[in-house]
């Protein structure tokens, strides 16, 4: 009995160093535990090319509260714009859907909504139907060689700002193609 566990034991080692040199091994991510890092809401000031965190949080009501107070001691951002970032992690069953599918409509594993609001008399007002509420996607290569973090955040913010995110029908965006640039 314990020659043969033995050689399945050896056969699965020698599978997964192929596995490995080839990089076609499987890890398992766990995509929320990446967005807890990060924090799954941002709001960001965008002036021009110029980006700042106003408040981040992984409740939405703190995140927001945060970015209140920060406003109203500073007036100066009065009629300025604010991107809200939301990060949402796509279930399996959706990624494993779209990968069967030949419409492609995701692209990686946690997306990224960015929506805009407009500080008017020291609050937060929604830009509703606003032509610049975008969608973005962290790849999978992105999450494995790169970390999410401020600069990234600021960037995606600043892009959906300045048009650089396409908002076409079955575009996808993909931050992979906004880091290249």
């Amino acid at each position: 009995m314990g020659v043969k566990y033995l050689f399945i034991f050896k056969l699965i080692i020698i599978i997964l160093k192929y596995l490995i040199n080839n990089n076609t091994y499987f890890i398992i991510m766990n995509y929320e535990n990446k967005i807890n890092e990060f924090n799954k809401y941002h709001y960001i000031i965008v002036i021009g090319k110029k980006a700042a965190i106003l408040g981040s949080s992984n409740d939405l009501k703190e995140a927001l509260e945060i970015t209140d107070n920060y406003i109203q001691k500073n007036k100066k951002f009065e009629n300025k714009v604010v991107a809200r970032l939301e990060l949402e992690v796509i279930s399996e069953r959706l990624l494993k859907g779209n990968e069967e599918s030949k419409i492609k409509t995701i692209g990686g594993p946690i997306q990224i909504k960015v929506e805009f609001y407009k500080i008017i008399n020291g609050s937060l007002k929604k830009l509703i139907d606003y032509y610049k509420n975008n969608t973005i996607f962290l790849t999978k290569k992105f999450l494995n060689e790169n970390k999410f973090d401020e600069k990234i955040s600021k960037l995606i913010a600043s892009a959906a700002f300045n048009n650089v995110l396409k908002n076409d029908l079955f575009v996808i965006n993909l931050i992979d193609d906004l880091i290249k640039n």
